[in-house]
């Protein structure tokens, strides 16, 4: 006890001084609380409503975001579905196409070779019907040389030889 009594008679205690003193750090108390303390804890509950609205915010976001990313697949699977489409129609319409082609170059083909051969035909009946006309000529021709003389073996050798010169030339 001696310690404490030693310590005790170098500690006075003032009541004024303390009271002061804790009026002091109740009035310190007080404005800390007013001035730093109500708004740090309105900052702090502002900041905290605020993250926890960014928080739901992101969450709604990835939801859309999956949603939006789900709708996109199936739009992709969709074009995908409606470009297979359209190529097997193009390709059928092609296919057909080609087909019509080719029956009408067919069906242009054989008229071309009937045409031809109706040109052929004629050109043929032309020719039979000149060449009647030639032979008929030439028969008077070679009866009226036969009627005004009389033909003798030599004399028919080259009248042959004659119309067929004759012929030639013509031909």
């Amino acid at each position: 006890m001696d310690l404490l009594g030693k310590i005790g008679s170098l500690v006075s205690v003032n009541g004024y001084v303390l009271l002061i003193q804790i009026l002091n750090f109740s009035v310190l108390l007080f404005f800390l609380y007013k001035i730093l303390y109500r708004p740090l804890l309105g900052f702090m509950d502002q900041r905290a409503a605020k993250i926890e609205s960014s928080l739901q915010e992101a969450v709604e976001k990835q939801r859309e975001a999956a949603a939006d990313r789900a709708k996109a697949v199936e739009e992709l699977a969709a074009t995908r579905k409606e470009a297979h489409e359209l190529l097997q129609k193009m390709k059928s319409q092609g296919a057909e196409a080609r087909e019509e082609s080719i029956k009408a170059a067919k069906e242009e083909a054989r008229d071309i070779i009937r045409r031809a051969q109706d040109e052929i035909m004629l050109e043929l009946n032309k020719a039979k019907d000149e060449l009647r006309t030639e032979i008929a000529s030439l028969s008077l021709s070679v009866a009226e040389k036969i009627l005004q003389r009389e033909v003798k073996e030599e004399d028919q050798q080259r009248f042959i030889e004659s119309c067929l010169e004759e012929l030639e030339h013509r031909g």
